[in-house]
């Protein structure tokens, strides 16, 4: 018989550039991911935090940009839940989270990714620049 785990779900999508800031320098998939790996690994070295990711590419289109995405849907892994209260637990799942893609960010040049998280977004931003791609006038906060 197969065993059933209910679970109270976290969960954070992210869309992570495949180009190197606004430029047509191309950003492997597989370093995206490598990195990943390495941040998962340390993560459960250090904390004990299993974040498990499904990965796979996208375009995202804004006006004249069409820019290749890796998008990365992360969660609490299941079997191994981070042990805490839920406020407390959800509070150190967007911690992590956010921590990742301010990683990615200098890693791998972006200047701003929006994380999706089950309740919010939260855009991460370097500059007010804007990729010269994007027709018209963006009026930025």
């Amino acid at each position: 018989m197969n065993r059933i785990i209910i679970y109270n779900t976290y969960k954070a999508t992210i869309a992570i550039g495949l180009q190197d800031g606004y430029s047509t320098k191309k950003i492997e998939e597989a370093e995206v991911i490598n990195f990943l790996q390495r941040f998962q690994n340390t993560l459960i070295a250090e904390k004990h935090i299993y974040m498990s990711a499904n990965c796979y590419t996208s375009n995202m289109v804004l006006s004249g940009q069409i820019e290749p995405h890796l998008n990365l849907e992360l969660i609490n892994y299941p079997i191994a839940s981070l042990h805490e209260d839920d406020s407390t637990a959800e509070r150190i799942f967007k911690e992590v989270v956010e921590d990742l893609v301010t990683r990615l960010m200098v890693e791998f040049s972006q200047n701003r990714v929006v994380i999706q998280f089950h309740d919010s977004n939260v855009m991460l931003e370097k500059s007010k620049d804007i990729d010269p791609r994007i027709g018209g006038v963006l009026k930025t906060h």
